[in-house]
């Protein structure tokens, strides 16, 4: 089978966690993509004929068919260069790749809408709707009995504007990717599943894990866990008591061995070194605090952290308290900062994810 232009998108920040996905998932070849970012997105370009494969991914939010970039000049004429993407571009083989990917569409005639993604730019003199009105009367042009409809539609044509390019292309893929189906109990500051699987896999997992989420809230990193391959056993838990009963709503019978229960992070009822893996979205920002002073609850929850987790363990943290992560390590020496990613866009805020590892000290 032929290669097909592809590409993803991931919460801006993870795109390298994206990569690494598809090398291991699929056999990308990380030398032959291309890497773009736009708001609070990564867009990763590749080829692959493993389209089947791509509805495994976990990091990702959603998938792609490219049926072309154009180079814009910021005129008018800009929107002729997309009517031209739109009117020559394989729709038909995007079509066939969707199939593989997404249920059946309902009986009647296709219907599509047009979504365009840019950024405030001096440079261009037109407001974005006008892109989108040149791909809409393209569509109508080459497909007369398409409908256009404003939500729900059968086709998605996206334009996403990346510096001075318009990357054009079908949306292969709907929401259960990013929105996944065991999220039937949420909390506030729940952790978008994608940058869950993403945390998850910068943390190495094996198939004989004791994994561990010391404040796991309605239990997206926990799930996220089960589903990327076999473990021992999974814990969790939380010092709220709602938390508790989310996440044990949110697992129901499913993932089993695991263990949730009420406790405080700061004072974890397990033995020294019994832990293999360690995968925590502790209180930052303005998410749901703790209930003490939060720079103690660093410093005591990852005191916690070194005592638990086995000698060569690894544990891997998202947050935005800098500081207060620093200050925490400081009276962890057994604790060292093996990986630093900066930047995931979290609805919004900016925080980073540190991968540490647990030495022999």
């Amino acid at each position: 089978m032929p290669d097909h232009p592809l590409y993803v998108t991931s919460f801006r920040g993870i795109g390298p966690v994206t990569l690494r996905e598809l090398r291991r998932f699929i056999g990308v070849d990380a030398s032959a993509t291309s890497h773009h970012s736009l708001r609070d997105y990564d867009i990763t370009r590749f080829t692959s004929d493993r389209v089947e494969d791509l509805d495994g991914l976990r990091t990702t939010e959603d998938v792609f068919y490219e049926i072309g970039l154009a180079d814009l000049t910021g005129h008018r004429a800009d929107a002729a260069r997309v009517a031209d993407i739109v009117v020559a571009g394989a729709i038909e083989n995007a079509i066939g790749c969707k199939r593989s990917l997404t249920p059946k569409a309902r009986p009647g005639h296709p219907t599509f809408r047009v979504i365009v993604q840019a950024e405030d730019a001096p440079w261009r003199t037109y407001r974005r709707d006008k892109l989108e009105e040149a791909a809409v009367q393209a569509i109508t042009g080459r497909y007369r009995k398409w409908k256009r409809v404003e939500d729900n539609s059968h086709i998605e044509i996206w334009i996403q504007l990346i510096g001075r390019e318009a990357l054009v292309g079908v949306r292969l893929t709907d929401r259960r990717m990013r929105h996944r189906d065991y999220k039937t109990a949420n909390l506030p500051g729940s952790l978008r599943p994608t940058i869950a699987a993403a945390a998850v896999q910068l943390s190495k997992p094996t198939n004989t894990d004791v994994f561990l989420d010391p404040s796991c809230g309605a239990g997206t990193i926990m799930i996220e866990r089960a589903l990327e391959c076999p473990y021992q056993m999974l814990m969790g838990g939380d010092i709220r008591e709602e938390a508790v009963q989310a996440a044990h709503e949110n697992f129901g019978n499913r993932h089993k061995p695991w263990d949730i229960r009420v406790w405080d992070a700061t004072s974890l009822p397990l033995e020294d070194g019994s832990v293999d893996r360690i995968v925590n979205n502790p209180p930052w920002g303005k998410q749901i605090q703790t209930g003490q002073d939060l720079p103690e609850y660093y410093k005591r929850s990852f005191s916690e952290i070194q005592r638990v987790l086995l000698p060569w363990g690894r544990a891997v943290f998202l947050t935005s308290e800098w500081r207060q992560l620093n200050n925490a390590l400081e009276r962890c020496p057994a604790l060292r900062v093996d990986e630093h990613i900066r930047d995931i866009s979290v609805m919004g805020r900016k925080a980073d994810l540190f991968c540490l590892i647990r030495t022999n000290k």
